[in-house]
């Protein structure tokens, strides 16, 4: 079964039957062409655990090749397309886009492809150990027994290596057989080791924190030489309760023994182990719970009290939802009057573990604002009397940008969001907003930005 065609170009995608694109095969027929798509992004992360869920069952996998492939004869095909790529020879045949950007890099940066010995540093190893802890106390140590207790079994006498690594891709755990292990070390592929694109090219497990996603590089689409042999397979794992990724899990072995279900797989595993992972975050928003409740038995206002990231352990008359948005990724929660996205105007109690949230009535309100981005003007109710101010065109793309964040924004996001042209400096956007807060003190908050009251959007 030939993928690729030296007559015209066509790109390195595998084969799937059934889609709509056709393309010619190596014998001038049609053949299926499946288009990969990279899983959506969300705005929001985690989604609810209902949705999770539903998005490890859905999301679509991208295999390196299909089962119906030759692994072996597969790479020397990409060999071939590798060869041609590194003496500037028409390609016989293009490489998955995901593959083909990560070589533009190692381009670009001046990556070798001759061997690259990793940086090893135990050192850092242990110290990243001791700073992955998940939101909730699971330790390195827990998440790689975890690991291993999947792992171990699995994969003894498979002819194939698991790798537990930090999200900065350093290797700090590996399982498996013990001859591939052996084979292993012959490319530093070893405890301390970091595998990041910079030092040794591309690779799965770089690649699938870059991406957010599971990858698997095969053979000749690994960027240098020595890793040609290797097929690899790794998804990121994350703490569910920040969303943040918190490490990666890799299965690799020799071309002879890959597979793409192996890709499912690590998928697999890794779903499992966020699935215990998220059982714990769920333990814990019980226990601050009941430990919280004396906060808001008597209060006669909505209120709404949650984790320090967002997570609802309860509400009183105000619209339920499973998590909301504090911006606390960028900067400490402040306590104080601000606007809550999706709540409103709101007394916001920051109390370490926990966040006590009332809304403040309209009544209470200091001051209330209306924006007519068509007028570019920002009225302000104070009781019964109503003051119009005319705005520049900044100042409306400002208020109305973050009238409709969800969250904080730092310069450089606002930027983006607010600045037609890209290349806005930080401190074009810090001196523009320094304008609009002193004209209007008590409407957007200091850096990162965020509005400290509500504001109407005709």
């Amino acid at each position: 079964m030939c993928p690729w065609t030296r007559a015209g170009e066509v790109r390195m995608t595998p084969v799937r039957p059934g889609s709509q694109r056709q393309t010619p095969d190596c014998n001038g027929m049609q053949r299926s062409l499946a288009s990969h798509r990279p899983p959506p992004i969300n705005s929001t992360w985690p989604p609810s655990h209902f949705q999770e869920v539903a998005m490890v069952q859905q999301a679509r996998l991208e295999p390196a090749f299909f089962s119906d492939v030759d692994p072996v004869d597969y790479a020397h095909v990409l060999s071939e397309v590798h060869q041609a790529r590194l003496a500037g020879r028409p390609l016989p045949a293009r490489p998955r886009p995901v593959i083909e950007h990560s070589w533009n890099r190692m381009q670009r940066i001046g990556v070798p492809v001759e061997r690259q010995d990793p940086d090893v540093d135990e050192t850092a190893a242990a110290d990243a150990r001791a700073a992955m802890v998940t939101t909730y106390g699971t330790t390195a140590g827990g998440l790689e027994k975890l690991v291993g207790s999947i792992l171990g079994p699995t994969l003894a006498d498979s002819g194939l290596v698991g790798v537990f690594a930090t999200a900065d891709a350093r290797v700090t755990r590996r399982f498996g057989d013990w001859n591939v292990l052996q084979a292993a070390d012959g490319i530093g592929f070893v405890p301390g080791a970091r595998w990041g694109e910079n030092s040794v090219g591309t690779n799965a497990i770089d690649m699938a924190t870059r991406l957010g996603r599971p990858i698997q590089v095969h053979g000749p689409e690994h960027w240098c030489l020595d890793q040609h042999l290797w097929s690899c397979a790794a998804a990121p794992l994350h703490d569910p309760a920040s969303g943040q990724t918190i490490g990666v899990l890799d299965i690799s072995g020799p071309l002879d023994e890959a597979h793409p279900a192996i890709l499912g797989l690590i998928k697999s595993v890794t779903a499992q182990v966020e699935l215990s992972l998220r059982n714990a975050h769920l333990r814990e928003l019980e226990r601050l719970r009941t430990r919280s409740w004396h906060l808001v038995a008597d209060l006669q206002v909505p209120w709404l009290l949650c984790d320090r990231h967002g997570w609802v352990l309860g509400a009183s008359h105000v619209v339920p939802t499973e998590r909301i948005s504090l911006g606390t990724d960028k900067a400490p929660l402040r306590s104080g009057r601000q606007v809550v996205p999706g709540v409103g105007l709101c007394e916001v109690d920051n109390l370490g573990d926990v966040v006590l949230i009332t809304q403040v009535s309209p009544t209470h309100a200091d001051h209330a604002y209306v924006l007519d981005p068509a007028a570019s003007t920002l009225e302000i109710e104070l009781g019964d009397r109503t003051t119009t101010h005319h705005l520049s065109g900044r100042h409306t793309a400002i208020i109305l940008t973050l009238a409709g964040a969800h969250g904080a924004m730092t310069p450089t996001e606002l930027a983006i969001a607010a600045w037609p042209k890209p290349g806005i400096s930080d401190v074009a956007v810090r001196a523009e907003v320094s304008r609009l807060r002193k004209r209007f003190p008590s409407l957007v908050s200091a850096a990162p930005y965020m509005l400290q009251a509500e504001v109407r959007v005709r």
